[in-house]
């Protein structure tokens, strides 16, 4: 067996899906929307297809059909492919990097400055972290909280926070 050092970096995204609830049932999925358009943008995708799909069957709070909006927030191990960042042509304020994802065939030591041991294990790298599987908006809860709703989530999904961490500030201010 043969080791090699690579930095891993983890990308935080979220992947949004639109389900048709009956009671508290899910009974159909609807789209299922990824972050094209930026980190959280899956929710403001799934979010027009709700609205959209409230309109057309007539959905509100007091109806027994519903809707509502999982959201998926997951880590995927990558490799940078280049060391500088890419400026492309369809955008010339923003700044991209290329990634390539992690093999599940890869492993990691435990501690790295160490030999391999029964204390210094190998442990295989995942392919996908789910972080947090969450419920961001439905059709039962008040027009007038479904923007905040939204807003909430994001807010609380901050990259490099977590929901634990803004509780923790949260407690800390009060």
């Amino acid at each position: 067996m043969s080791a090699w050092e690579a930095e891993v970096e983890w990308i935080q995204e979220s992947e949004s899906t639109v389900c048709m609830t009956l009671g508290n049932e899910i009974v159909k999925f609807g789209g299922r929307y990824t972050d094209r358009e930026g980190y959280l943008s899956s929710l403001d995708e799934a979010f027009r297809e709700s609205k959209h799909l409230m309109n057309v069957h007539d959905l509100n709070a007091f109806t027994p059909q519903g809707i509502q909006i999982q959201v998926d927030i997951v880590q995927t191990p990558v490799l940078k492919l280049f060391s500088k960042e890419v400026k492309f042509s369809w955008d010339k304020h923003a700044h991209w990097r290329q990634y390539d994802l992690v093999a599940d065939a890869w492993c990691e030591l435990q501690h790295p400055n160490q030999p391999i041991s029964t204390k210094n294990v190998i442990k295989p790298i995942k392919k996908k972290t789910l972080l947090q599987k969450h419920v961001a908006w439905h059709t039962k809860m008040p027009v007038n909280l479904y923007i905040e709703a939204i807003e909430k989530f994001k807010t609380n999904w901050t990259v490099g926070l977590s929901p634990s961490t803004i509780n923790e500030n949260a407690k800390r201010q009060t």
